[in-house]
């Protein structure tokens, strides 16, 4: 039998969708692409590639994802669910339906993190002292190309297999990562006290203007909530390359007492990116940010009111 190639992103929701995929087909390998490289079509696949938590491509041998702004082709192999928690749990409701359903077993507590994760159904306590599958989300990197993380993820997936964080957590490999993120974590809450700028219920965090030392330290998309409780949304811009900028909308997962002001994911759509409902991204050209930033600015405080 010929072997797969599952195509992803980096996240612990994909991590988490190779393990499972490891366990109904014959995965040889496992890519990780960055968004960007979807979106403008210079990733290509093949008939035996698996698409994971990404946008559709054609060609593909199937397709799993659940991001509402994705948009769904007429005719494909594997399931689209904007619904679902996480692109893991489409996997697992997608193959438990045509195999026997222990095939996942061991798996499940993994599983129910992941949608928590992905969901970003957090409490505070999760934030600033997190364990298990949580911990585990913040270790890893956006961008393992760049990072020079791939093994990392490949040796992550391998130890998952069995459904136990610890085996990461304990991992040699992983245990000085682990140390420093949590060091970070403590110097953060003061560095993002900093740099963050409040407007009207908005928080705006720019990593252009930081040392690569911050940069690191502030690089937790949730603590800032933590630190203004009563914020509604984070945007945290960085630079993605020579000629892009990148732009990341989060909402207040500690707020159940409002909604967002807008879909983010549909409103990030009509910048060429997208994402959930909560959460989402998009890629701006250098010459046009200025405008599409205080585009971004005005619709969430207008829908706001």
């Amino acid at each position: 039998m010929d072997k797969i190639r599952v195509v992803t992103n980096s996240d612990l929701d994909a991590i988490v969708s190779a393990v499972l995929l490891k366990r109904v087909e014959p995965v040889g390998a496992v890519k990780f692409v960055p968004h960007e490289d979807i979106r403008s079509g210079r990733f290509r696949v093949s008939d035996q590639d698996i698409v994971v938590n990404l946008p559709y491509i054609s060609g593909s041998r199937s397709w799993f994802d659940h991001h509402a702004s994705n948009e769904e082709p007429a005719q494909y192999e594997g399931l689209y669910d904007p619904e679902a928690p996480s692109a893991a749990r489409v996997i697992h409701d997608y193959y438990s339906f045509r195999r026997d359903g222990g095939i996942f077993e061991g798996l499940e507590d993994l599983l129910a993190e992941t949608d928590r994760v992905d969901s970003a159904n957090f409490k505070p306590e999760d934030i600033k002292n997190p364990e298990g599958a949580v911990l585990l989300s913040f270790i890893i990197d956006s961008n393992p190309l760049e990072k020079h993380s791939v093994a990392e993820n490949q040796l992550m997936i391998s130890l998952l297999e069995a459904g136990d964080p610890d085996r990461v957590i304990e991992h040699p490999v992983f245990i000085p990562k682990i140390k420093e993120f949590k060091k970070n974590l403590q110097r953060a809450h003061s560095r993002l006290a900093d740099y963050l700028q409040p407007e009207d219920g908005l928080l705006i965090i720019d990593f252009r203007d930081l040392s690569q030392e911050d940069k690191k330290i502030c690089n937790n998309k949730f603590l800032p909530f933590v630190i203004y409780p009563q914020a509604h949304t984070l945007l945290r811009i960085k630079k993605l390359n020579k000629d892009k900028i990148k732009l990341n909308l989060g909402f207040n997962m500690f707020r159940d007492d409002i909604d967002p002001p807008v879909h983010y994911g549909h409103l990030l759509a009509e910048y060429n990116g997208g994402g959930h409902r909560r959460a989402a991204g998009c890629a701006i050209k250098n010459e046009n940010f200025p405008r599409a930033l205080q585009e971004i600015k005005n619709s969430l405080n207008q829908r706001r009111r």
